[in-house]
């Protein structure tokens, strides 16, 4: 009688090296955990080092390998030493997860040149500058890798909200991830992004507590999305895991919704029959 097959995952990162930026925050948590629970050793950069250790003992709790390193994603030299320790650790970093971010929900006309500038320098500058980075070092030792962005269906659509300064930078991202995916694939470096609905964190939930002229935002959030629920972190893990392993070998720039249906309801259609 012959032996079944053994079932191998597609999404096995065993060996791999992954940096998490913003890796103190509830959804960059969930991808340390998830990257770490399918075999890739975690360096969590943040500017925040109590958040980050947290994560680090939120890994180590569900055996992964993983460690800390205070970063500011605006600083270039502490992005470069941040790598330099975290391949001292784990060797040659092989996935990137660009995660920070901020948000000042400002309103457009009240939107100032620190507010503006620091947005971009976080959320746009920041990302370009780990992936060069990433990239320099992969590109040195002759390497294959995996970029993902974490964007946001703001980057495709208006939120509205206070989100002007926000948006604008994840439509960048959502343009660099393409660009790059371009010029860095005969490089052997793949460059993808997710783009997220609400993700149900303790921030975006106390956010979603608040009045609007439409009733409470948490029930503005989810009149929008088709599924009937908020992106669980999990849920934005899951997909950074599939674009940075194997199963999308043959994916690079792509901009992935996570959003229940979000972007495909016209603002005045009505889910359902």
């Amino acid at each position: 009688m012959t032996a079944p097959a053994r079932h191998h995952s597609l999404i096995d990162l065993t060996g791999q090296h992954a940096i998490v930026t913003g890796g103190g925050g509830g959804l960059g948590r969930a991808i340390a955990r998830t990257l770490a629970q399918v075999g890739a050793s975690v360096s969590v950069l943040d500017v925040d080092e109590t958040n980050a250790l947290a994560t680090v003992a939120a890994v180590s709790e569900h055996g992964g390998r993983a460690a800390c390193r205070v970063c500011d994603v605006t600083d270039r030299a502490q992005i470069t030493a941040a790598f330099d320790a975290a391949s001292e650790g784990f060797g040659l970093p092989t996935i990137l997860v660009n995660n920070a971010g901020i948000n000042t929900h400002t309103p457009s006309l009240e939107v100032t040149p620190e507010v503006w500038d620091m947005t971009i320098a976080v959320n746009l500058t920041g990302y370009f500058a780990c992936a060069q980075e990433f990239a320099r070092r992969l590109t040195a030792a002759s390497d294959s890798g995996a970029v993902v962005n974490v964007s946001s269906v703001g980057g495709q659509t208006a939120l509205g909200r206070g989100n002007v300064s926000y948006d604008v930078t994840k439509a960048g991202v959502d343009q660099m991830t393409r660009d790059l995916a371009v010029v860095w694939a005969r490089r052997g470096i793949r460059v993808n992004a997710v783009a997220p609905c609400q993700v149900a964190t303790e921030g975006l939930l106390q956010f979603g507590s608040r009045p609007s002229s439409q009733g409470r935002l948490l029930e503005v959030f989810l009149r929008g999305i088709p599924l009937g629920r908020l992106a669980q972190p999990s849920d934005v893990a899951a997909a950074v895991a599939f674009f940075a392993s194997d199963a999308a070998s043959m994916i690079t720039g792509v901009v992935l919704p996570v959003d229940g249906g979000n972007l495909a309801l016209n603002p005045g259609g009505t889910v359902g029959d």
